[in-house]
């Protein structure tokens, strides 16, 4: 389990910006716009709501959020 499954959307995109595009791209897949309907949500709720795993969540090691 990933130690940012509890954070929300709004506390990983504050501290690691780039992750923006990834999670607006995230969203367009998905049919939703997660920074909009989303921005509350823990990265869990948002798994369990979508049927994403915790990993899918997560930007690519380029952008990966590791502290």
């Amino acid at each position: 389990m990933s130690e940012l499954e509890n954070k929300t959307l709004l506390d990983i995109v504050i501290k690691y910006p780039e992750t923006q595009a990834f999670y607006r791209e995230l969203g367009e897949e998905i049919g939703v716009c997660l920074l909009c309907e989303e921005l509350f949500s823990t990265l869990l709720e948002i798994s369990q709501k979508y049927g994403l795993s915790i990993e899918e969540l997560l930007p690519p090691e380029g952008q990966k959020t590791k502290s």
